[in-house]
C-alpha cells in the first residue's frame, strides 16, 4: 500500500497542479458590443487613418434552413434571408485583426456581439451575433469567420488584415460542413 501511494500521489499532486493552471488558462474577459456602443472613436473605421480597406459581411443563411432547430423564443431573430450585415466596405488602420473590424462594424450598425478573449481559444472566440449564439442550433452549431474563402484555424483576434481582404462571419448549424 505505501508503494502504492508513493507512485500515485505525485501523480495526483501533478494533476492538481495541471487542473489549477488550466483554470486560470481558461479565464475570460468577456466583452459584449452594444456595452460600448456610446463610447469613444476607437473603431477599425472610425479614426482611421486609412491603411487600407476590406470588406465585411455577417450572415445566417444556414440558420434560415434549420429554424426548427431553434428554440422557439429564437425563431424570430434571423432575417428572412439570413443577412445580418450586408458586403460593407471598412477602413482599418496596420495592424487591425478580423475582431477588430468585427467590432467596428457592430458597433457601427449597432448590431449585439458577444465574444471570449482566451488563451484557451488561441486568442478572440465569437459567441454571439445579432443574439444567436453558439449551440443555439444544435450541439455543432456556432460562429466561423471566412477571409478570402478561407476558414483559417486560429482565432480571429490572431488575423492580421489586409488591404482588399474579404471577411465574411457565417453561423454554422453542422460545424462547418453546411458552410462548404
Amino acid at each position: 500500500m505505501r508503494h502504492f501511494l508513493r507512485k500515485t500521489i505525485p501523480w495526483v499532486f501533478l494533476m492538481i497542479v495541471a487542473a489549477a493552471l488550466l483554470a486560470g488558462c481558461a479565464t475570460v474577459s468577456t466583452e459584449k458590443a452594444n456595452q460600448y456602443l456610446d463610447e469613444g472613436e476607437n473603431s477599425a473605421s472610425a479614426g482611421s487613418n486609412g491603411s487600407g480597406t476590406c470588406t465585411v459581411k455577417i450572415e445566417c443563411v444556414t440558420v434560415t434552413e434549420n429554424r426548427d432547430l431553434l428554440a422557439k423564443a429564437k425563431r424570430d431573430i434571423p432575417p428572412a434571408d439570413g443577412i445580418i450585415l450586408k458586403t460593407t466596405e471598412v477602413s482599418f488602420d496596420e495592424g487591425d485583426t478580423v475582431l477588430d473590424i468585427l467590432l467596428s462594424v457592430t458597433k457601427e450598425n449597432k448590431i449585439q456581439m458577444e465574444y471570449e478573449d482566451s488563451p484557451a481559444y488561441g486568442g478572440g472566440y465569437v459567441e454571439g451575433i445579432a443574439n444567436l449564439y453558439e449551440f443555439d442550433c444544435g450541439e455543432l452549431s456556432g460562429w466561423e469567420y471566412f477571409v478570402n474563402d478561407w476558414n483559417p484555424n486560429y482565432g480571429c483576434s490572431n488575423y492580421l488584415v489586409a488591404a482588399g481582404d474579404v471577411i465574411e462571419w457565417r453561423y454554422t448549424c453542422d460545424n462547418g460542413k453546411d458552410l462548404k
